[in-house]
């Protein structure tokens, strides 16, 4: 674990107690959060990353606070850390289209070229369409077979759909970002937006917009997620680059792909029940995101045309 010790002299801190031990500690200049990095290289990524978003979008991340040397990594025997001041009051993105969708914009279109670091780059394997083509086992429940069954062919659909639509694409250059899990990594303070990010590696594709327009539709509906993409479309195309890229994406049946991983252990009937609930919720947000995409697209390539 990480030694407070360690922290306190290296930080300068007259005064430091765990509040959860190895990653949050009170101190006299605020709450803390340690974060524990895997290797230095992704610290340093992500350090030069935010400092970047910050100065392009003008928005407050969760940046690497100094040591009394200077350094914003640390190297302790638990490995390499970084310190950041900890923010929990949750922003609201209501009628924040024109903001947001500016920030947007300019995440997924922040350059990192220069920093070489491996990134994950989520594909469907050969393997896992193999799965795909696989007959859903027979559980306790048949009512649970004849669902999954019924999923898994529309995912082969998807999954049909999704490659003739790449087929037909251009061939364009994927964002590379930090990695986004939720709207709820937007904080406030003083009343602006303040973003938290996480200690993952980079990832190419979009599956972070994807997860974040789905969220978006969800808590404020159809209407403002076309102001938001008609905001990000003018600093990130979507309409003439990547909109076409980004609906492969959301066509691909990700959800039942993790369910599939998630289950091929489980013989609990009560935890199928709780996996198969989150599943069907996922694939109703997953099957309105697309039909929102689509029409939003339709929409705006008339909009060019007239």
């Amino acid at each position: 674990m990480v030694s407070l010790h360690d922290i306190q002299q290296s930080y300068g801190f007259n005064q430091a107690q765990w509040k959860v031990n190895g990653e949050l500690l009170s101190t006299e200049k605020g709450m803390k959060r340690v974060t524990l990095w895997p290797d230095e290289k992704l610290a340093r990524w992500h350090a030069q990353w935010r400092d970047r978003l910050a100065e392009k979008t003008g928005v407050l991340t969760n940046r690497m606070i100094q040591t009394a040397q200077g350094e914003r990594i640390l190297l302790t025997e638990a490995g390499w850390i970084t310190l950041h001041d900890e923010v929990t009051s949750l922003y609201s993105f209501q009628d924040q289209e024109k903001q947001f969708g500016f920030f947007l914009g300019q995440y997924f279109t922040l350059e990192m070229d220069e920093f070489h670091i491996d990134f994950e780059e989520p594909i469907v394997t050969e393997e896992t369409k193999k799965k795909l083509y696989m007959q859903i086992p027979h559980y306790k429940d048949n009512k649970d077979a004849r669902f999954l069954e019924a999923i898994r062919k529309e995912s082969l659909l998807r999954l049909s759909k999704a490659n003739s639509l790449k087929e037909q694409g251009d061939n364009v250059i994927e964002p590379v970002v930090a990695p986004v899990h939720s709207l709820d990594q937007g904080k406030i303070v003083f009343e602006g937006l303040h973003w938290t990010h996480n200690n993952g590696k980079p990832e190419q594709g979009y599956r972070s917009l994807r997860l974040i327009l789905s969220e978006w539709l969800e808590r404020y509906g159809q209407a403002s997620l076309f102001k938001l993409l008609d905001e990000v479309d003018n600093y990130f195309p979507l309409n003439n680059k990547h909109g076409q890229n980004l609906l492969v994406d959301c066509l691909i049946p990700w959800e039942f792909i993790t369910f599939l991983s998630s289950v091929k252990n489980v013989d609990d009937a009560e935890e199928m029940a709780m996996w198969k609930e989150k599943l069907s919720y996922q694939w109703e947000s997953s099957r309105k995101l697309v039909k929102a995409i689509v029409e939003w697209l339709d929409v705006t390539r008339e909009r060019v045309t007239v």
